[in-house]
């Protein structure tokens, strides 16, 4: 599938380029891959495991550039090239982790939600799914009041731990 086939015109387009010309936090999101729960042998269950793929793909992601960072920290001679990747390196293993805790949140559309739904009794799963349509209004809510600053305490945490692996 064409990667413009997941284009959202507001979170893939308008919002960014507000953010870029405003000087506000950049925020965006494009259509999320459709999922047909049919064709899953456990429905919810196996629905909830391919929802956790992509936070547990950010987290691997940070682990691996960890890795790097054990190599890059072992070179003798630190020149500017090496001093550049290692601080792209810090600032990759902050944006996975950051894009794991956020997608973690259990509001739709984000993955903690479809994580949550997948596990919880079929009578809380309807339910969740009946309130899934105020979940905007929340994400904008915390988005305004600077509620997912907190996501930034188990970010720090994750990212302290996984640089004192580094060294």
């Amino acid at each position: 599938m064409h990667p413009l086939a997941h284009a959202d015109i507001l979170g893939t387009l308008i919002l960014p380029t507000l953010a870029i010309y405003t000087g506000a936090p950049f925020f965006g999101w494009a259509k999320p891959v459709p999922i047909d729960i049919r064709n899953l042998r456990y429905g919810r269950r196996d629905y909830a495991l391919v929802a956790a793929a992509g936070p547990l793909a950010n987290l691997l992601l940070a682990i691996l550039i960890t890795g790097l960072l054990y190599l890059l920290v072992r070179i003798p001679n630190h020149g500017s090239i090496i001093k550049t990747v290692f601080t792209f390196s810090i600032a990759g293993i902050q944006v996975n982790l950051m894009l794991a805790f956020f997608n973690l949140v259990p509001l739709f559309p984000l993955d903690g939600f479809n994580i949550i739904h997948g596990f919880v009794p079929q009578k809380v799963a309807i339910w969740l799914t009946k309130m899934n349509r105020f979940s905007g209004i929340v994400l904008i809510g915390l988005l305004l009041i600077g509620g997912f600053r907190y996501l930034s305490i188990p970010v720090q945490i994750a990212l302290n731990f996984l640089l004192s692996l580094a060294s």
